[in-house]
Parts: structure tokens; sequence; C-alpha cells
């Protein structure tokens, strides 16, 4: 079922349906979310989730993208602490949110990801977001503060 939802918002960002997302089909999409976003933040959107380098998204790692995504804003916190590798999942989510790669998430960043998942999200569930997720309330998160709210 999971699935499904995924191949169906692929199909959305997919606009010629050849099975891969192009940087121009990814700022078409962009652009009708009224997101303005340069070439370059694109292109760092497609290099974090392109796995095999082909300069496009095919559904494999859309999904993994958004499985990612589902990871970190997911109720499956398990309570007995965190493994290795759940640490480096969140961190390759992170990496996806974090579109100039500053090594932080601001509120339009958050934003436009979210909007690019195909979540339905306004200022006020973004600024209710940032607020649960910025440890130390400086208005961006940091890999440390969204790793330590994950714990708690």
């Amino acid at each position: 079922e999971r699935n499904a939802e995924y191949k169906e918002a692929f199909d959305l960002f997919d606009q010629d349906k050849d099975g891969r997302i192009t940087m121009d089909e990814l700022k078409t999409v962009m652009t009708s979310l009224r997101l303005p976003t340069t070439d370059e933040q694109i292109q760092q959107m497609i290099d974090r989730v392109d796995t095999d380098g082909n300069g496009t998204i095919e559904f494999c790692e859309f999904r993994a993208m958004l499985e990612e995504h589902r990871k970190l804003f997911g109720q499956e916190e398990d309570g007995d602490g965190v493994k290795r590798k759940e640490i480096e999942d969140v961190e390759k989510t992170f990496k996806v949110f974090d579109i100039d790669g500053d090594g932080l998430i601001d509120s339009d960043e958050l934003k436009k990801t979210m909007l690019m998942l195909g979540e339905e999200v306004d200022d006020d569930d973004v600024t209710k977001m940032m607020s649960a997720a910025d440890r130390n309330k400086d208005g961006k998160i940091d890999f440390d503060g969204r790793f330590a709210r994950m714990k708690k």
C-alpha cells in the first residue's frame, strides 16, 4: 500500500513518464508549488538522493528518500536506545532536508522539502515542527538537536 502511494507521488514529479525525475521536472514542480528554487538548489536536492550518479531520480531512489522521511517523522521510536545504523539513516534524511548543505535546516528548507514530498504544510505546521525539533531555539535544526529529540 505504501509503495503505491510512493509511486503516485513519484508520477506527479515524473511528468514525461519515463521513470526518471530530471532537474527540469523537479524545478517545474517546485515552481508550481510557488517555491522559488535555483538550479544549484535543485541540483543539490538531486545529488543527495541520486545514488547511482546518473543525474536523475529513479523510483527506487525516490522511495528510499520517502522512507527516510517517514522514519524521521514517523512514530517508530523504540525507546531502547539508538543503533548506529539508525543514526546513519537519520543523518541521510537530514541531508535531504538541508537543501543548501550548511548543516542546518531552517524553516524555509523544511517547508520546501515537506511540500516537495507531497506533505500539505502551512507556516503554522512548519513553526510547530521547528519548535519541536529546534533544541537550542536558534530557529534552525542541527543534526545533534534533531537526534536528541528522537532519543527522548
